[in-house]
Protein backbone atom coordinates (compact mmCIF):
# COMPACT_ATOMS: atom_id res chain seq x y z
CA UNK A 1 0.00 0.00 0.00
CA UNK A 2 1.31 3.74 -0.94
CA UNK A 3 0.65 5.25 2.06
CA UNK A 4 2.27 2.52 4.00
CA UNK A 5 5.18 2.66 2.31
CA UNK A 6 5.20 6.82 2.65
CA UNK A 7 4.77 6.03 6.64
CA UNK A 8 7.98 3.79 7.30
CA UNK A 9 9.73 5.50 4.79
CA UNK A 10 9.57 8.61 7.00
CA UNK A 11 9.91 7.14 10.28
CA UNK A 12 12.86 8.43 11.68
CA UNK A 13 13.28 5.31 14.06
CA UNK A 14 13.35 3.13 10.27
CA UNK A 15 17.15 4.86 9.86
CA UNK A 16 18.60 3.53 13.05
CA UNK A 17 17.37 -0.23 11.91
CA UNK A 18 20.15 0.27 9.61
CA UNK A 19 22.51 2.05 11.74
CA UNK A 20 21.49 5.45 9.72
CA UNK A 21 21.74 7.63 12.67
CA UNK A 22 25.58 6.10 14.53
CA UNK A 23 27.32 8.02 11.53
CA UNK A 24 30.84 9.16 12.79
CA UNK A 25 31.53 12.83 12.65
CA UNK A 26 29.90 15.82 11.42
CA UNK A 27 27.73 15.42 8.80
CA UNK A 28 25.89 17.50 6.56
CA UNK A 29 24.11 15.39 4.08
CA UNK A 30 23.61 11.54 3.19
CA UNK A 31 23.13 10.36 -0.38
CA UNK A 32 21.69 6.90 -0.76
CA UNK A 33 21.44 4.97 -4.13
CA UNK A 34 19.74 1.75 -4.21
CA UNK A 35 19.78 -0.25 -7.16
CA UNK A 36 18.76 -3.96 -7.69
CA UNK A 37 20.91 -5.88 -10.00
CA UNK A 38 19.64 -7.81 -12.99
CA UNK A 39 20.74 -9.30 -16.01
CA UNK A 40 19.95 -8.77 -19.53
CA UNK A 41 19.09 -10.99 -22.50
CA UNK A 42 23.14 -11.21 -23.10
CA UNK A 43 23.55 -12.26 -19.18
CA UNK A 44 25.24 -8.79 -18.44
CA UNK A 45 24.93 -6.99 -15.12
CA UNK A 46 22.01 -4.35 -14.98
CA UNK A 47 21.71 -1.96 -12.52
CA UNK A 48 18.40 -1.23 -12.20
CA UNK A 49 17.93 2.09 -9.92
CA UNK A 50 14.99 1.62 -7.27
CA UNK A 51 15.58 4.57 -5.06
CA UNK A 52 17.70 7.76 -4.26
CA UNK A 53 17.49 9.17 -0.69
CA UNK A 54 18.64 12.43 0.26
CA UNK A 55 18.85 13.51 3.76
CA UNK A 56 19.60 16.85 5.68
CA UNK A 57 20.81 17.18 8.91
CA UNK A 58 20.97 20.55 10.98
CA UNK A 59 23.91 21.99 12.91
CA UNK A 60 22.93 19.83 15.84
CA UNK A 61 23.47 16.63 13.94
CA UNK A 62 19.48 15.68 13.82
CA UNK A 63 17.28 15.09 10.73
CA UNK A 64 15.86 18.49 8.87
CA UNK A 65 14.51 17.45 6.00
CA UNK A 66 14.73 13.72 3.63
CA UNK A 67 13.96 13.48 -0.36
CA UNK A 68 12.77 10.30 -1.47
CA UNK A 69 13.11 9.46 -4.96
CA UNK A 70 11.29 5.79 -5.65
CA UNK A 71 11.86 4.48 -9.53
CA UNK A 72 10.30 2.22 -11.34
CA UNK A 73 12.56 1.41 -15.06
CA UNK A 74 14.95 3.62 -14.07
CA UNK A 75 12.58 6.31 -14.01
CA UNK A 76 11.27 7.88 -11.11
CA UNK A 77 7.65 7.21 -10.15
CA UNK A 78 7.44 9.08 -7.05
CA UNK A 79 9.15 11.82 -5.41
CA UNK A 80 8.38 12.99 -1.48
CA UNK A 81 9.44 15.41 0.87
CA UNK A 82 9.83 14.90 4.72
CA UNK A 83 10.42 17.47 7.15
CA UNK A 84 11.09 17.42 10.96
CA UNK A 85 10.19 19.53 13.98
CA UNK A 86 11.22 19.86 17.21
CA UNK A 87 10.89 21.27 20.41
CA UNK A 88 12.63 23.55 22.56
CA UNK A 89 14.11 20.64 24.18
CA UNK A 90 15.02 19.51 20.36
CA UNK A 91 13.16 16.19 20.59
CA UNK A 92 11.59 15.18 17.41
CA UNK A 93 7.58 16.14 17.98
CA UNK A 94 6.48 15.77 14.47
CA UNK A 95 7.31 14.85 10.70
CA UNK A 96 5.34 15.87 7.92
CA UNK A 97 5.39 14.70 4.19
CA UNK A 98 4.19 15.18 1.25
CA UNK A 99 4.49 13.76 -2.46
CA UNK A 100 4.71 15.76 -5.74
CA UNK A 101 2.86 13.09 -7.99
CA UNK A 102 -0.25 13.23 -5.88
CA UNK A 103 -1.93 14.68 -3.03
CA UNK A 104 -0.91 12.50 -0.51
CA UNK A 105 -0.52 15.07 2.49
CA UNK A 106 0.81 13.13 6.26
CA UNK A 107 1.75 14.31 9.50
CA UNK A 108 2.90 11.16 11.89
CA UNK A 109 3.06 13.06 15.67
CA UNK A 110 5.39 12.06 18.20
CA UNK A 111 4.65 11.09 22.37
CA UNK A 112 7.18 10.35 24.88
CA UNK A 113 7.23 9.06 28.36
CA UNK A 114 10.17 9.53 30.74
CA UNK A 115 12.15 11.42 28.16
CA UNK A 116 11.31 7.86 25.99
CA UNK A 117 10.14 7.77 22.42
CA UNK A 118 6.39 5.71 23.60
CA UNK A 119 4.33 5.97 20.86
CA UNK A 120 4.01 8.03 16.73
CA UNK A 121 0.51 7.93 15.26
CA UNK A 122 -0.88 9.50 12.47
CA UNK A 123 -4.44 9.41 10.59
CA UNK A 124 -5.17 10.79 7.23
CA UNK A 125 -9.00 11.37 6.15
CA UNK A 126 -10.19 11.09 2.64
CA UNK A 127 -13.39 11.36 0.62
CA UNK A 128 -13.89 7.52 0.33
CA UNK A 129 -11.30 6.01 3.00
CA UNK A 130 -9.76 7.08 6.65
CA UNK A 131 -6.10 5.88 7.54
CA UNK A 132 -4.52 4.92 10.89
CA UNK A 133 -1.18 4.25 11.37
CA UNK A 134 0.59 3.87 14.97
CA UNK A 135 3.74 2.30 16.56
CA UNK A 136 4.13 1.69 20.17
CA UNK A 137 7.99 1.25 21.66
CA UNK A 138 9.04 -0.58 24.65
CA UNK A 139 12.95 -0.54 26.09
CA UNK A 140 15.16 -2.80 27.79
CA UNK A 141 16.23 -1.79 31.54
CA UNK A 142 19.44 0.26 29.46
CA UNK A 143 16.83 2.09 27.85
CA UNK A 144 17.91 1.18 24.54
CA UNK A 145 14.54 -0.09 22.20
CA UNK A 146 13.43 -3.77 22.98
CA UNK A 147 10.20 -4.13 21.79
CA UNK A 148 8.22 -2.69 18.28
CA UNK A 149 4.18 -2.76 17.53
CA UNK A 150 3.33 -1.16 14.34
CA UNK A 151 -0.45 -1.41 13.70
CA UNK A 152 -2.21 0.26 10.15
CA UNK A 153 -5.83 0.05 8.64
CA UNK A 154 -7.21 1.27 6.13
CA UNK A 155 -11.14 1.62 6.30
CA UNK A 156 -14.08 2.47 4.22
CA UNK A 157 -15.86 5.90 5.20
CA UNK A 158 -18.92 4.98 4.01
CA UNK A 159 -19.33 0.79 4.93
CA UNK A 160 -17.24 1.47 7.52
CA UNK A 161 -15.59 -1.39 6.66
CA UNK A 162 -11.78 -2.81 7.03
CA UNK A 163 -10.36 -2.87 3.82
CA UNK A 164 -6.69 -3.45 4.40
CA UNK A 165 -4.58 -4.06 7.45
CA UNK A 166 -1.25 -5.01 8.72
CA UNK A 167 0.29 -5.67 12.15
CA UNK A 168 4.28 -5.68 12.36
CA UNK A 169 6.28 -6.47 15.61
CA UNK A 170 10.08 -6.05 15.70
CA UNK A 171 12.23 -6.95 18.39
CA UNK A 172 15.97 -6.08 19.95
CA UNK A 173 18.87 -7.51 21.05
CA UNK A 174 20.06 -5.18 24.71
CA UNK A 175 22.10 -2.62 22.23
CA UNK A 176 18.97 -1.63 20.04
CA UNK A 177 19.67 -3.64 17.09
CA UNK A 178 16.94 -5.33 15.59
CA UNK A 179 16.78 -9.13 15.25
CA UNK A 180 13.47 -9.74 14.15
CA UNK A 181 10.21 -8.84 12.96
CA UNK A 182 7.00 -10.59 12.58
CA UNK A 183 4.60 -9.23 9.62
CA UNK A 184 0.70 -9.80 9.62
CA UNK A 185 -1.32 -8.41 6.56
CA UNK A 186 -5.42 -8.97 5.74
CA UNK A 187 -5.69 -9.60 3.07
CA UNK A 188 -3.02 -12.17 3.12
CA UNK A 189 -0.48 -10.62 0.67
CA UNK A 190 2.24 -10.10 2.87
CA UNK A 191 2.81 -12.89 5.86
CA UNK A 192 6.76 -13.28 6.50
CA UNK A 193 8.66 -13.69 9.57
CA UNK A 194 12.45 -12.37 9.27
CA UNK A 195 15.54 -12.82 11.45
CA UNK A 196 18.09 -10.80 11.35
CA UNK A 197 21.97 -11.32 12.43
CA UNK A 198 23.74 -8.59 13.53
CA UNK A 199 27.90 -8.23 13.98
CA UNK A 200 29.40 -6.60 17.38
CA UNK A 201 28.67 -3.10 15.76
CA UNK A 202 25.12 -3.87 14.99
CA UNK A 203 25.74 -3.88 10.86
CA UNK A 204 23.42 -6.28 9.49
CA UNK A 205 25.48 -9.31 7.91
CA UNK A 206 22.34 -12.02 7.35
CA UNK A 207 18.73 -12.11 6.96
CA UNK A 208 16.65 -15.03 7.10
CA UNK A 209 13.01 -14.33 5.64
CA UNK A 210 10.13 -17.10 6.23
CA UNK A 211 6.78 -16.78 3.84
CA UNK A 212 4.16 -18.18 7.06
CA UNK A 213 2.34 -19.21 4.22
CA UNK A 214 4.46 -20.68 1.45
CA UNK A 215 6.55 -21.93 4.21
CA UNK A 216 9.38 -20.83 1.69
CA UNK A 217 12.58 -19.25 3.18
CA UNK A 218 15.03 -16.85 1.38
CA UNK A 219 18.69 -15.91 3.36
CA UNK A 220 20.35 -12.74 2.15
CA UNK A 221 23.69 -11.76 3.08
CA UNK A 222 25.14 -8.59 3.70
CA UNK A 223 29.16 -7.46 2.90
CA UNK A 224 30.02 -3.32 3.87
CA UNK A 225 32.83 -0.87 2.46
CA UNK A 226 34.02 1.90 4.98
CA UNK A 227 35.46 4.93 4.41
CA UNK A 228 38.34 7.03 6.82
CA UNK A 229 35.74 7.64 9.43
CA UNK A 230 34.12 4.26 9.77
CA UNK A 231 30.96 4.84 8.73
CA UNK A 232 29.92 2.33 5.59
CA UNK A 233 29.50 3.74 2.51
CA UNK A 234 28.82 0.62 0.53
CA UNK A 235 26.57 -2.43 1.03
CA UNK A 236 26.07 -5.52 -1.29
CA UNK A 237 23.33 -7.75 -1.04
CA UNK A 238 24.13 -11.64 -2.20
CA UNK A 239 20.85 -14.16 -2.55
CA UNK A 240 21.99 -17.80 -3.08
CA UNK A 241 25.68 -17.08 -3.67
CA UNK A 242 24.03 -14.35 -5.96
CA UNK A 243 24.53 -10.25 -6.17
CA UNK A 244 21.19 -8.92 -6.00
CA UNK A 245 21.39 -5.29 -4.52
CA UNK A 246 23.74 -2.45 -4.02
CA UNK A 247 23.40 0.29 -1.91
CA UNK A 248 25.67 2.97 -1.83
CA UNK A 249 26.03 5.80 0.38
CA UNK A 250 27.72 9.39 0.19
CA UNK A 251 28.59 11.21 2.76
CA UNK A 252 29.05 14.72 2.85
CA UNK A 253 31.17 15.64 5.99
CA UNK A 254 31.05 19.63 7.83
Amino acid sequence: MIVLLTVLNSCSLFWSETNELEINGKVKKVTKIRCRIKQDSLNNQVNDTAMVEITYLNIKGQLKKRINKLYINNKISKTGLTTYLYDEQDILITEYYESEEDSVKLQVNYSYKDLLLDKTYSKIFDESYRTDYSENYYYHGNNKLKHRVMKYTEIDTISMDTTYSQIAEFKYDKNGHLISSDWENSPNDYNKMYTFINDKQGYRTKEISIDKLSKSTDTTYFEYEFDRNDNWIKTKSLRNNKLVEITNRIIEYK
